[in-house]
């Protein structure tokens, strides 16, 4: 009697039951995976798992685990590379002949692979084209199996640090699955790489760029947004230092029906001269707008009509629900006016790096209170130091009550803001159900931290305010700590003053207690340490 194969689901999870070497990729390769971000996993398991990668595309392993792979993360790959790049033990069995693996591996300059001595050193790797061999195996592998098993390539998504145009583009044409694609240079994404997704990416919908530079920019990116179908692209993302302007952001009305998460940092003043134009765009959820720190613009002095079609394009996005304006000296006039619109429900605020714009800001404080759905909140400045920091908490009356009618606030960051021990003291009375408090200042003692310790649920704490906590002030504040409620608790107090350093010993009994009684941990950075030089220590003279 015959029998049918196995379902890809069955197999997998027969895969795992065996706790294979390699079963830990079999779901994902991406930045959020424990693969990635957990730090005992150091560079010797990561070496396994991407050669049990690549053996799979071989096909020189028991199961096909190269097929189940749905997330694939090129840039983990290179971190690898980096980090082994000298490894006399790793890098050699990475790659090793025997095992036909030689055939990824690409020598700067062309060089050929050899056994090194004890006088000459390992040749230089090419990380990059490294990188885009493994890729290019890997891709065309995957689909050359489904194609013979007669089933779906598993990949959705990709990310790459530098992919070239048209390499790219044939990728493309071997993930059918593929639903999101992340790059470091989003340059590469022109008309022929939409052309690609256009015939055999159906289900792609998502796009994230570190940057997107070059005089060519604005017009490539704009081409490929209109060769993609019209209203498929559901989130678009560009992070760091990018040339688009105008032309793109018309583009991106193309997806007006479908863009639900925009997020576009860097921008320069004459791009948010074009925000407006964003008009169409109005099913977002999620909405992040950055103003490049060193090309500031200020849209009410350019043009109040112009002020006025922004917010009023934020306002008629009635799903919005994460809201983030950064370095853009009017976010308190929108934000005002978005947070008045009765149909406003944000989850999620964040205003950093606003101007002062006097009546203004308690107009737009007391409609922060109206946002009772909101759970994460971040008001501050642009800067990290606490004599840097952005606005002054107890200058805006209204900020504070507003803050404390927040109820279902789980997160509130304040880190980049100065905040007194006394508006400190309501917020933690009237929210006791943040899970997440950080917050700047000028000087904080002991005073505060019965307060913090009656925050039930209190999960993250960082302190980035002068801070002149005792050993005997924190050690309290531990102990008041429920093991159960608070347990794997972080605290990192930022700027705890030189004089009030503290001993080795004393740091290290707080540390063994939140680690062995909260399972967490406590970190103490010096402001000013005693036992190191500074610069100001030094003076010239002269005669």
């Amino acid at each position: 009697m015959a029998h049918s194969p196995l379902p890809q689901e069955i197999l997998l999870l027969l895969c795992e039951w065996q706790a294979l070497p390699s079963n830990n990729y079999t779901g994902s390769i991406h930045e959020s995976s424990p693969v990635v971000v957990s730090e005992s996993y150091d560079k010797v398991k990561l070496a396994r798992l991407w050669k049990s990668i690549l053996l799979s595309s071989l096909g020189q392993t028991a199961f096909p685990y190269c097929t189940y792979i749905q997330s694939l993360s090129l840039g983990s790959y290179g971190s690898l590379l980096e980090d082994i790049s000298r490894d006399t033990t790793i890098r050699p069995w990475l790659f090793d002949p025997q095992e036909n693996m030689e055939q990824f591996l690409v020598l700067r300059d062309n060089q050929k692979p050899k056994r090194p001595t004890r006088n000459q050193a390992m040749p230089f790797i090419d990380f990059s084209k490294t990188m885009i061999k493994c890729g290019d195996f890997f891709t065309q592998r995957i689909k050359q199996m489904a194609d013979q098993s007669k089933t779906s390539v598993a990949l959705v998504h990709l990310e790459g640090i530098t992919i070239p145009e048209q390499i790219l583009s044939t990728w493309l044409t071997r993930l059918p699955s593929l639903v999101s694609l992340q790059l470091q240079d989003g340059s590469v994404l022109t008309a022929q790489a939409a052309s690609a997704i256009y015939e055999h990416c159906p289900n792609f919908s998502e796009i994230n760029c570190l940057s997107c530079a070059g005089g060519h920019a604005d017009q490539d990116m704009a081409s490929f947004l209109r060769a993609l179908r019209p209203n498929t692209l559901e989130q678009f993302e560009i992070i760091s230092m990018n040339h688009i302007g105008e032309l793109t952001l018309t583009a991106l009305n193309a997806h007006s029906d479908s863009l639900k998460t925009l997020k576009l940092g860097s921008l320069s003043s004459e791009a948010m001269r074009c925000l407006n134009v964003l008009a169409g765009c109005t099913t977002l959820e999620i909405l992040q707008i950055e103003n490049r720190r060193d090309d500031p613009a200020d849209l009410k002095v350019l043009s109040e009509e112009l002020l006025k079609e922004i917010t009023t394009w934020i306002q008629n996005c009635t799903n919005l629900r994460e809201l983030n304006l950064s370095n853009l000296k009017d976010a308190l006039p929108i934000t005002k006016e978005v947070l008045s619109m009765p149909s406003t429900r944000l989850s999620t605020l964040s205003l950093q790096g606003f101007s002062s714009h006097g009546e203004l800001d308690s107009a737009a404080w007391e409609a922060l209170a109206r946002q009772e759905t909101l759970e994460n909140l971040t008001i501050g400045g642009l800067h990290d130091t606490p004599d840097g920091l952005g606005p002054i908490i107890h200058e805006s009356p209204p900020l504070t009550q507003s803050i404390c009618k927040l109820r279902n606030l789980k997160t509130l960051n304040l880190t980049k803001a100065i905040v007194r021990t006394i508006d400190l003291r309501l917020i933690v009375t009237a929210l006791p159900e943040l899970t997440e408090l950080s917050f700047g200042g000028d000087w904080i003692d002991d005073q505060i931290l019965d307060s913090l310790s009656a925050l039930r649920h209190l999960k993250v704490l960082l302190i980035n305010a002068f801070s002149v906590f005792t050993y005997d002030g924190l050690q309290a504040f531990a102990r008041r700590l429920d093991p159960n409620l608070h347990k794997g608790i972080s605290v990192d107090i930022l700027n705890q003053i030189g004089n009030w350093k503290f001993s080795p010993e004393d740091e290290a009994r707080l540390s063994s207690y939140f680690s062995s009684t909260l399972e967490g941990k406590i970190e103490i950075a010096v402001f000013r340490d005693p036992d190191e030089a500074h610069e100001s220590d030094f003076s010239v003279t002269s005669d």
